[in-house]
């Protein structure tokens, strides 16, 4: 194997491996689950499964969507995605078996893939109404039948926002409530090993930057708000003593478990209605003996402080309105989207319409194939390109290839499990059930999970309108051929990633030696706190650059020189984040010179050498390479 089959072996094992923890809490997958199935057992006792069937597909895709926005906003988009999806179905079905039915999910294809980036309520709305439209373009009625289909399915589809919308205040603190769980979850993942792990810390961050988007989206009522921002500001810091400690002390085995079992502690107490007094006695009594030195002190007193934030959480006290952190801090509301850039997104020349013109093609080829060759209910294949053809390159490559395993699983395993069982209605329930439980648990965690729990439903779902028709072979073929075609789709219309590399390279070391500067000259908290985010924002920039360009299918040094640099600036940047955050967690180390005892300039200074030597080994390939 050579060097970059090696390093691409690498990132897909890496990839794999830090998939970010789902953000659903049971109560919300709970809810979901139970809506579809309410339907779905509704209709087998009343002999009405084919048009309860067609309900449970509403409910599914706008099940989705996570119930996290402020109650105005969340109506608004719940109407318009049941109004979108059944306005949809009925125009699928109408057109559906004709070579309009071509045109009109390239159009939708299109729309989708133009206007995804430019908020939540386009990229939801989005792939709602072009998932529905390929599904029910497979099965064709005349107009009337299909008006009365497309009624179920927004029936069901208004069931779902109903539910959603009654429990909307306590499934919204819920949801924001496990996001800072998970931040904590990753600040103890970070204890694993007595050196810093690079990608546990870079995951780390992206906890924090979720947590923080999950918040200020929420806009959860005032006193509940402080209460939570209260919490994760205690998160970043007990973050930033974790980091100091684990760089600069190489704490023992002993501590950092201590430590851990704290942590560990806290984030279940903020999902869990309630904590065994027993948990509670054994984490609280738990003798925690520190390494000697400063940073294990302030590592654990601030998870101390954190634990404390929490307990104010959970039982509703006065929190603290003072040093919050930046990132808990509230944030103002992002511009919403003008009629103006909508249109322009549409644009050929815009940079969005690309991704448009990825989707487009690939649908339009599915669909032209699946007209051709005819299949009952033949729409695997495009929902297999819907599920695999993502923006770029690297998303394909990877999210494809966890996708198109998921796909393969479901269409593999579930049509197996049905004709091994008899199909009996016990048999069906309970597989749907656990199909949705885990769509809506891991849709937006581990992306092959997911897609064999959607895929599974899709099919079940499928199975219930058309019991006697016996697609396995049909399915498997499709689920392959979806896979192959998004990748030639998208090497033929390629966003190459590494085209934007050097010009992502530059603002990473911009970025680190404006920190290093800051930690050099002992810098305010202010602009400290500017410069870290500014190269964590920069390093999680590169992170997929990185990765995408290996996957690329050129040839040259160009790709290899630019990981090494990436894990160069990695070990760069944990230095100076360990540095930085010794500064500001400790008031004393900042008024000290760089080589006091708490820091260690000799690493740090060989931390920058190297980085500065990997830069200079890929901006030599890149100019050899550019002429």
């Amino acid at each position: 194997m050579n060097a970059r089959g090696w390093l691409v072996r690498e990132e897909l094992i890496r990839v794999v491996r830090e998939a970010p923890a789902p953000p659903a809490t049971w109560f919300s997958v709970a809810r979901r689950t139970v809506v579809v199935l309410a339907f779905f057992v509704g209709g087998l006792a009343t002999g009405h499964l084919q048009l309860a069937a067609l309900a449970c597909f509403g409910a599914l895709q706008v099940g989705l969507l996570e119930v996290v926005l402020p109650f105005r906003r969340l109506l608004v988009l719940m109407a318009a995605m049941v109004a979108c999806c059944t306005v949809s179905v009925y125009a699928a079905m109408v057109v559906g078996g004709t070579w309009w039915m071509v045109i009109l999910v390239g159009a939708l294809a299109y729309a989708f893939g133009c206007t995804a980036s430019l908020g939540q309520a386009f990229s939801t709305v989005g792939i709602a109404v072009l998932a529905l439209a390929v599904i029910f373009s497979g099965m064709p009625q005349v107009p009337s039948v299909a008006l009365e289909d497309a009624a179920w399915v927004g029936l069901g589809a208004l069931a779902q926002c109903a539910a959603a919308l009654i429990v909307w205040a306590p499934e919204r603190t819920r949801f924001v409530r496990r996001a800072l769980a998970i931040k904590i979850g990753s600040d103890a993942r970070l204890l694993a090993s007595p050196l810093i792990d690079p990608s546990e810390l870079l995951a780390t961050h992206a906890a924090s930057d979720a947590m923080a988007d999950a918040l200020n989206q929420a806009q959860l009522p005032a006193d509940d708000d402080m209460r939570i921002r209260q919490a994760f500001s205690r998160a970043v810091v007990a973050t930033r003593a974790l980091v100091a400690w684990l760089t600069l002390s190489e704490p023992a085995a002993e501590d950092r478990l201590s430590a851990t079992l704290a942590l560990e502690h806290g984030a279940r107490s903020l999902v869990r209605l309630h904590v065994p007094a027993a948990d509670s006695a054994r984490v609280v009594g738990t003798k925690l003996t520190p390494s000697a030195g400063r940073p294990a002190e302030l590592a654990l007193a601030s998870i101390g402080d954190l634990n404390g934030a929490i307990d104010t959480v959970r039982s509703g006290g006065p929190a603290a309105t003072s040093a919050l952190h930046l990132l808990a801090r509230p944030r103002p509301a992002r511009p919403r989207v003008g009629l103006r850039a909508f249109l322009s997104s549409f644009l050929p020349a815009g940079h969005l319409s690309r991704n448009g013109l990825r989707m487009a093609v690939g649908l339009l080829v599915a669909e032209t194939i699946s007209l051709l060759i005819p299949v009952n209910h033949s729409f695997w294949l495009p929902l297999t390109v819907v599920f695999t053809l993502k923006p770029d390159w690297t998303f394909t490559v990877i999210r494809g290839l966890n996708r198109t395993l998921g796909n393969l699983l479901a269409v593999i395993a579930v049509p197996a499990v049905l004709l091994a069982s008899g199909a009996s209605d016990l048999v069906i329930v309970g597989a749907l059930a656990a199909l949705l439980a885990i769509t809506y648990r891991w849709f937006f965690g581990n992306y092959a999970i997911a897609s064999f729990g959607l895929a599974g439903s899709v099919l079940v779902l499928d199975y219930a309108i058309n019991p006697g028709e016996n697609l396995f072979l049909i399915r498997i073929a499709a689920a392959i051929a979806g896979a192959l075609l998004s990748l030639v789709v998208a090497f033929a219309i390629p966003t190459w990633r590494s085209d934007d590399a050097p010009a992502i390279v530059d603002r990473l070391a911009v970025a680190l030696d404006r920190l290093w500067r800051g930690v050099e000259q002992g810098a305010d908290e202010t602009d400290l706190d500017a410069g870290i985010i500014e190269a964590r924002s920069a390093m999680q920039q590169m992170q997929p650059v990185a990765t995408g360009a290996l996957l690329e299918p050129k040839a040259g040094a160009a790709p290899i020189r630019l990981a090494m640099a990436r894990e160069a600036g990695i070990h760069l940047l944990t230095h100076l984040l360990a540095h930085a955050y010794m500064r500001l967690a400790d008031p004393g180390a900042r008024s000290q010179a760089p080589d006091d005892a708490y820091l260690d300039p000799r690493r740090l200074g060989q931390a920058r050498r190297e980085w500065q030597y990997a830069l200079e080994r890929y901006r030599d390939v890149v100019s050899a390479a550019t002429g």
